[in-house]
C-alpha cells in the first residue's frame, strides 16, 4: 500500500473488501489492526487495540524452547511442533514458549 501512496487508515475501499475475505490478504496479512478494527480480521487474531482495557488484551511473546534455540529453529518454522504441544503441554504453558505462534495457530493458552 505504502508503494502506492497509501496506508491503512485511509484506505477504506480495500479495508471493506480485502482483509479476511481476499486470498492474498490473508497470507500477508496486510492491514491487520486496521481490518480487526473494522470488524473483518484475520482467523485467530485479537489486536491489542488502545481501546481495549488492557485486561482484556495480552501482548503475547514468542519465546522459543531451548531445543528450539540450539537448532537454530524457530516457533514460526515448527508448526509440527506448534500442532502438538502449545496449549496440550504443562511445561509449554507454564512457560508461555511460543505464545504468539500457538495464539496465531488457533492453539494459544487459556
Amino acid at each position: 500500500m505504502m508503494d502506492n501512496g497509501k496506508s491503512c487508515d485511509d484506505a477504506a475501499w480495500h479495508i471493506d473488501r480485502k482483509c479476511s475475505g481476499d486470498p492474498t490478504w490473508n497470507s500477508k496479512g496486510y492491514c491487520r489492526t486496521s481490518c480487526y478494527e473494522a470488524g473483518r480480521g484475520y482467523l485467530g487474531e485479537m489486536c491489542c487495540l488502545a481501546s481495549f482495557p488492557e485486561e482484556e488484551c495480552t501482548e503475547c511473546s514468542n519465546d522459543r524452547t531451548p531445543w528450539m534455540v540450539s537448532n537454530d529453529e524457530t516457533c514460526e518454522t515448527s508448526p509440527g511442533t506448534i500442532e502438538t504441544k502449545c496449549r496440550d503441554d504443562d511445561w509449554w504453558v507454564n512457560k508461555n514458549y511460543c505464545q504468539q505462534t500457538c495464539f496465531d495457530a488457533g492453539r494459544g493458552y487459556d
